[in-house]
């Protein structure tokens, strides 16, 4: 299984989406957390292909994030969910008892309020914190 980030800068068009699919068969990778999507609404859908895709909306233009999963993987879904906007959480089968986290965020930059990045350590960390069963 290859995983891989990206900083997509937007993808709120199906036109960018195929793309970006397109991309992914090319460089070989099964799972892909995605960030900055600048999506108006969230998106969970099953790709022609079988992919499963789920991508957050952005908060005022700004962030969202989520993963697109290749068939080649999708059995192994235990859960994807977008927590928030900056957030997005992908639990995955890995073995017959281990299971793996995948976390993808879009972080407060230094311009934000120390009470805003403080809100989003706490959010991150507290979903850090839970047991993958």
């Amino acid at each position: 299984m290859n995983l891989g980030t990206y900083n997509v800068r937007t993808l709120n068009s199906e036109a960018t989406l195929s793309f970006l699919f397109d991309e992914l068969h090319n460089i070989k990778i099964n799972v892909v957390a995605v960030c900055k999507t600048r999506r108006r609404k969230d998106m969970s859908v099953k790709w022609n292909d079988g992919s499963e895709v789920m991508l957050g909306a952005a908060k005022n233009g700004v962030g969202g994030v989520g993963f697109i999963v290749l068939p080649s993987v999708t059995s192994r879904i235990i859960s994807m969910e977008i927590v928030s906007h900056p957030l997005a959480i992908l639990k995955l089968r890995i073995g017959k008892s281990s299971t793996m986290k995948v976390v993808a965020v879009y972080a407060p930059t230094s311009a934000a309020s120390d009470d805003e990045i403080e809100e989003f350590c706490e959010e991150l960390y507290r979903h850090l914190r839970q047991k993958s069963t």
